[in-house]
């Protein structure tokens, strides 16, 4: 069964911090297989104070490597995350999940709680479309036999 459509990472890059070190974190989080499937975009904003702000972008389309890093992150935060799982998935059908970038980068994953996450989207593929097949969809997955 397909799970997911696609999922996606994004994470901000400021002036002080080492692009090298974010990039590390969220390869951390994917997992090398995941990391290396995934097509990746990099953008520029400027900030409040004309600080250039770095927007690194991946997207993996398999639905079984999505579903392998989301099996990850539920390992280490997955209890506090089913809890919230209602809260966490949006009416188009996504599940939002933001990580920690600084523990990510030690190779530790735990849900954020500061203002820089790493933010996971996961597109679940779901009938119906929308948010409540979404959540069916997902507790599935996440269940004893997903």
């Amino acid at each position: 069964m397909k799970y997911f459509h696609y999922m996606t990472v994004e994470v901000f890059v400021h002036a002080t911090e080492e692009k090298e070190k974010v990039v590390e974190a969220v390869r951390n989080i994917l997992g090398e297989d995941a990391f290396s499937a995934s097509s990746f975009e990099e953008t520029y904003a400027e900030g409040y104070h004309k600080n250039p702000i770095g927007i690194l972008r991946w997207t993996l389309r398999s639905s079984s490597r999505a579903g392998s890093v989301l099996k990850r992150v539920m390992e280490e935060v997955g209890e506090e995350l089913f809890t919230q799982i209602e809260d966490r998935v949006d009416d188009e059908g996504v599940l939002h999940i933001r990580l920690d970038k600084m523990k990510a980068y030690r190779g530790e994953i735990a849900l954020a709680r500061g203002r820089e996450p790493v933010v996971l989207r996961f597109k679940i593929a779901s009938y119906p479309r929308g948010r409540e097949g979404a959540i069916r969809t997902l507790r599935r997955f996440i269940g004893p036999d997903g």
